[in-house]
């Protein structure tokens, strides 16, 4: 028993990493802005730019002092925007799906452990799983990054022929998306690290069983 509570220890921590940043994933994909752009504008002052959606702050016409409510408009096949939007979209969902193979790979690790079978070959589900854990950070991190760095050097949108603002941002801002990428990116890279090494230092229960009749 103790040895089983060894062996599952670590990749139990590890499914409550990994819990976490598929859910971040998840919100910085379908939820969260990446970028933050303020104009000088009659009509718009600040447009929240994200992965699938984009909101803006109106003003009200008849007033320019007044602040409308915020609105956010959902992406669609109508809404052609540039590659590196649609870029970002493929390379988060790909990491999510690693981080999605890696949560079920250490969840087959952990059943053959507790099922103790003889010469299970327990130990390479750790491996692929904290392989799959180290390719997702870096997706997240790469794509994060190279986000941050397009905007922080006025890299040129070209924006779609129908949306509702062309002008050129005054400010761009970094996004809540950055920084939780980050934070998901840096949960899941050392616990892949450190689930592949488990998994290398796992052996195969290698006893003689009596036969049961």
């Amino acid at each position: 028993m103790p040895s089983i509570l060894r062996d599952i220890s670590i990749p139990l921590v590890v499914l409550c990493f990994v819990g976490a940043s598929i859910t971040i994933s998840i919100l910085i994909t379908y939820s969260l802005d990446w970028r933050v752009w303020q104009y000088d504008n009659p009509n718009i002052t600040t447009i929240w730019l994200g992965l699938s959606k984009y909101c803006y702050l109106p003003k009200d016409p008849a007033k320019l002092s007044r602040i409308l409510e915020k609105v956010c408009i959902k992406m669609n096949a109508t809404l052609e925007f540039p590659w590196e939007i649609t870029l970002s979209q493929d390379w988060m969902s790909l990491a999510t799906v690693m981080q999605g193979a890696a949560l079920l790979f250490t969840f087959f690790g952990i059943l053959t452990v507790l099922k103790k079978e003889v010469h299970a070959p327990f130990y390479p589900w750790f491996q692929v799983a904290g392989i799959c854990l180290m390719l997702g950070s870096i997706i997240v991190l790469g794509t994060v990054s190279w986000n941050f760095y397009l905007d922080s050097v006025n890299h040129p949108f070209n924006y779609p022929t129908n949306f509702l603002l062309l002008d050129i941002p005054m400010h761009r801002n970094m996004g809540a998306a950055t920084p939780l990428g980050i934070t998901a990116s840096f949960l899941m890279l050392p616990n892949g690290i450190m689930l592949l090494i488990h998994g290398c230092r796992l052996r195969p229960d290698s006893r003689v069983h009596p036969l049961e009749f």
